[in-house]
């Protein structure tokens, strides 16, 4: 039976203290405000009996409120839970292809489908083809090839930049080099691909474009001078702005031209840019990637 004593040492309040049988397995200190101790034996009505007497102490001095636990007695510690952290899932760029080769297009498909952040939207042999398949989805990054045996695949890449939002567009072609390099850059395209390179070369250059970069070998001085000797010299402001890849109508509003014009001396720019192809040329030579390794 708990008996129940009243201490007092000179100038305390009065605290009550409870005593019990030395068996109890787990007692519960409290260091009130004076210093005394308020001894329960576990039972939930004699805790709350002691926490209300020293509630008001504990309010006024919650520093000098520490749980105790008796000598030899293990600490019971009860693990917070960890925040629970979800695995970031980058987004998938999801990828057009453009090319009238049938090995390219399933080359090109079976590789990038393996890549986890790329995936094929729609790949076709036409411009036509292609729009009827993406069926008004966005891709973000449009691999194009430069020779297409119905199309020119810089006329369809001025027609794509001209849009609102256009897609960053990769031209992948047997013909890179300084001329192509001009020429696709006259015409708005994020990068230039030779398709002798690994295939590697070309996944790195789609990542790089969706993120705004602009990825073309530089242009030896002799060959940008002998493209320049073919432009008129109306034409050297526009492409100049062009190469700064200045939208048409920016370029309408410096020259104080209608944007018909501006887009008119861009295609004609484009054209007398762009590289002939080699007399002697075999189709799967200038189509076909030179190397699938990576």
């Amino acid at each position: 039976m708990l008996n129940t004593m009243l201490h007092r040492r000179q100038g305390d309040d009065a605290v009550a203290t409870a005593s019990r049988p030395a068996a109890n397995p787990i007692s519960l200190a409290v260091a009130g405000e004076n210093g005394c101790i308020v001894d329960t034996d576990g039972r939930f009505d004699r805790i709350v009996a002691a926490a209300t007497a020293i509630r008001p102490a504990c309010s006024a001095t919650p520093d000098r409120c520490k749980v105790h636990r008796p000598p030899g007695q293990p600490a019971v510690v009860t693990p917070s839970p960890l925040p629970t952290r979800w695995p970031r899932l980058e987004p998938m760029l999801r990828i057009a292809l453009l090319d009238d080769h049938p090995a390219v297009l399933a080359g090109l498909r079976r590789l990038i489908d393996a890549e986890p952040d790329l995936s094929v939207a729609a790949v076709a042999a036409t411009a036509p083809e292609l729009a009827t398949k993406l069926n008004g989805l966005r891709p973000d990054v449009l691999i194009l090839d430069y020779d297409l045996a119905r199309d020119d695949g810089l006329t369809h890449l001025r027609r794509i930049k001209s849009r609102t939002n256009p897609p960053a567009v990769v031209v992948y072609s047997a013909y890179a080099g300084p001329a192509l390099n001009l020429a696709a850059r006259a015409a708005q395209a994020d990068a230039v691909v030779d398709k002798a390179e690994p295939v590697q070369t070309l996944l790195t250059a789609v990542r790089r474009a969706a993120n705004g970069d602009v990825v073309m070998a530089p242009v030896p001085r002799d060959a940008f001078e002998a493209a320049v000797a073919r432009l008129e010299d109306d034409d050297l402001p526009v492409f100049a702005m062009l190469l700064d890849r200045e939208p048409l109508d920016s370029i309408a509003d410096v020259l104080r031209v209608d944007q018909a014009e501006v887009n008119r001396r861009a295609q004609r720019i484009v054209g007398r840019l762009r590289p002939r192809r080699s007399v002697g040329l075999e189709d799967d030579d200038v189509r076909a990637p030179k190397a699938w390794s990576r």
